[in-house]
């Protein structure tokens, strides 16, 4: 059988041709949608850093095994870098508050002259920390440094801009039908899985759009659990001293 080396050739050209076409269009679909403005779309529909003062109420409940207790919280959020948070409930803990102030963090207890300077990794409730409660803000806080695309989610690797934040890298899994996010696991600098955090039941809260948030401590018991709720949101403004370390424990809201 005699071969045209002629049209074997035009087969080849064409076929290269076509691997060079489908290269090219390759890196389009993983790109169909930007990243930075996936996490400017979700944090618009939360609208709440950088979108004024607000006053956030919370229900915390922290699992363990077959015990549970649960508290009442308050976070009083000033502009996205300011956040002040107490206790309506249990009462052994109504005294105590702290202070989120850009990269710095206070902790005040009845009974201490001055508030103490803590990490905002520190155990607030539960597996609940004060960076997770407080809210951390990955829209103006991280790069993204890495985007992988599936068929179902978005996988976002995030490292922090300054050495001071809390959590140092995070990775965000996040639905692509409706851009929800619906896991971060939060790390230190190291790369090591220091938290959990699974979202689930998005609902709005007052035109603000959350989840319930179940958090666990990678580092700790395994059969703990503890989810965080918002109840409220209200806007609201706030004076300057309630931001101020030196008054803590001085003002009631």
């Amino acid at each position: 059988m005699n071969f045209d080396l002629r049209f074997l050739g035009k087969i080849s050209f064409l076929a290269i041709i076509g691997l060079i076409a489908i290269s090219c269009l390759l890196p389009n679909l993983s790109l169909a949608m930007n990243p930075g403005d996936i996490l400017i779309d979700i944090f618009n529909r939360q609208g709440l850093a950088g979108k004024g003062s607000f006053e956030l109420n919370l229900r915390v409940v922290s699992i363990q095994g077959k015990e549970n207790s649960t508290s009442m919280i308050k976070v009083f959020f000033g502009n996205g870098s300011k956040q002040l948070v107490t206790f309506v409930m249990p009462e052994r803990l109504k005294d105590d508050c702290f202070l989120v102030n850009g990269y710095n963090t206070w902790m005040y207890q009845k009974g201490l002259r001055r508030p103490i300077r803590v990490s905002a990794q520190q155990k607030l409730f539960g597996n609940a920390g004060i960076a997770e409660t407080a809210g951390i803000n990955y829209l103006d806080d991280y790069d993204i440094i890495k985007t992988v695309e599936t068929d179902g989610e978005y996988l976002m690797d995030l490292k922090a801009r300054d050495q001071r934040t809390a959590y140092q890298l995070a990775s965000l899994w996040i639905n692509k039908d409706n851009l929800q996010i619906t896991k971060i696991i939060l790390k230190a600098v190291n790369g090591q899985a220091l938290k959990n955090l699974h979202y689930s039941n998005y609902t709005l809260v007052d035109g603000h759009e959350v989840a319930t948030i179940e958090i666990h401590n990678l580092l700790q018991q395994q059969d703990s659990k503890t989810i965080m709720e918002f109840t409220a949101i209200k806007s609201r403004d706030y004076a300057a001293e309630i931001f101020d370390p030196l008054m803590m424990g001085k003002i009631r809201l």
